[in-house]
């Protein structure tokens, strides 16, 4: 992991206001948040609050659109970060921060 990955309160954040607070909604924000970072599933079920079942299907979901990519294994840890050349993670992250300045 290059750097500390930000907690962030989902139900506060304007872009999960904006979506709805929804398991997807949420783990996209928390992505955008931390989208320079390796992450791990573990460090998105912590933060996040969603049931393991539900983030396997969602990350399963958004490697299957490029949305998330797989950069490393680390042992039996598989870190993921955005796909930042796919043009809907490039729209995404725009608006994400057009929400932020708000």
């Amino acid at each position: 992991m290059k750097g500390k990955q930000r907690r962030i309160s989902n139900e506060n954040s304007t872009f999960v206001k904006f979506f709805g607070n929804y398991p997807k909604i949420k783990m996209l924000d928390y992505l955008l948040e931390n989208r320079k970072e390796d992450i791990h599933s573990t460090n998105i079920y912590n933060n996040i609050k969603i049931s393991k079942p539900t983030l396997i299907e969602l990350r399963e979901e958004m490697v299957r659109d490029n949305i998330l990519i797989q950069t490393r294994t680390i042992g039996r840890a598989i870190m993921f970060k955005l796909n930042n050349e796919d043009y809907f993670v490039k729209r995404l992250i725009e608006f994400h921060n057009v929400l932020k300045k708000k």
